[in-house]
């Protein structure tokens, strides 16, 4: 009724939670927000994560932020408390996957390949494998953005299964084919088929194989039937000497050979000189009468 003075009352306003939201969590970490109403800058929240606690910054009556500064690349569960504890309960902080873009090509002799991307981590477990066999080495954590390895040539035993199947050749600068790339971080793993060995350098290394076994034959050649080794020239030295020392012994021998015809030629003349002689001394003996 007008003019009557009603009871005192008292108007109490809390502040009230709708939702969290884990917003966008980069690489090395990022914000974790609590979205209510009625907030003042003395409310009391807090953030645990691997039991450390992150302090609340109140951006206004609705919002609540926490700056969660953790490294990833694994996922963490984390546990908030509003309101003096009256709201609690855990979320969990997912990190983005790592994405490559693009990498360097190189020969199939080997060599340093570099990947750039985003979303990489800077974790000692790093692994870098392409087409599933060739593991990459010395691998070296650039930034966020690229890293770098060792890729080791493609073994003989290897060749076949990777060039008749995966490396087919067309007229651009690099196979056609693109090989499958794993990189891992932990437990984040990016795969794509996006790696190609250079067409041009992997042709400029078989040519020069080529050449060089060219050579090679020339030179084997030339061992054959041009230019004598020394062992052979020694040889043929020691051979022609024998023979040489073999003639003059058949000369010496045929020597010998025509004394002893002449000796022999003599004695035969000697031995008809003495019929001749015999055959006058019969022809003079006188007849003996009796």
């Amino acid at each position: 009724m007008c003019g009557i003075e009603s009871k005192p009352f008292r108007l109490s306003i809390s502040p009230s939670l709708k939702r969290v939201d884990g917003g966008r969590f980069e690489t090395v970490g990022g914000k974790f927000y609590i979205i209510g109403e009625f907030f003042s800058t003395n409310l009391n929240a807090s953030v645990f994560c691997n039991d450390i606690e992150y302090k609340s910054f109140v951006e206004n009556s609705t919002t609540i932020s926490f700056d969660i500064i953790i490294p990833g690349p694994n996922d963490l569960l984390c546990n908030y408390s509003f309101d003096n504890g009256k709201n609690s309960s855990n979320f969990k902080i997912e990190y983005p996957l790592p994405f490559v873009e693009k990498t360097s090509t190189i020969t199939t002799n080997g060599g340093i390949l570099t990947i750039y991307g985003k979303n990489f981590y800077n974790v000692s477990s790093i692994i870098v494998e392409v087409d599933n066999q060739l593991l990459c080495k010395e691998i070296k954590f650039i930034d966020l953005t690229s890293l770098s390895c060792k890729l080791p040539p493609i073994e003989e035993s290897e060749q076949s299964s990777v060039f008749n199947q995966k490396l087919l050749l067309n007229r651009t600068t690099q196979f056609s084919k693109k090989l499958l790339l794993n990189v891992t971080f932990d437990s984040k793993t990016w795969s794509g088929y996006i790696f190609q060995f250079s067409k041009d350098e992997i042709q400029n290394s078989n040519s020069e194989k080529s050449s060089n076994e060219t050579k090679g034959g020339s030179k084997e050649k030339k061992k054959k039937g041009g230019v004598l080794s020394s062992k052979k020239k020694k040889d043929m030295k020691k051979n022609s000497i024998n023979n040489n020392n073999n003639n003059n012994n058949n000369n010496n021998n045929n020597n010998n050979n025509n004394n002893n015809n002449n000796n022999n030629n003599n004695n035969n003349n000697n031995n008809n000189n003495n019929n001749n002689n015999n055959n006058d001394k019969v022809e003079s003996t006188p007849e003996t009468i009796v």
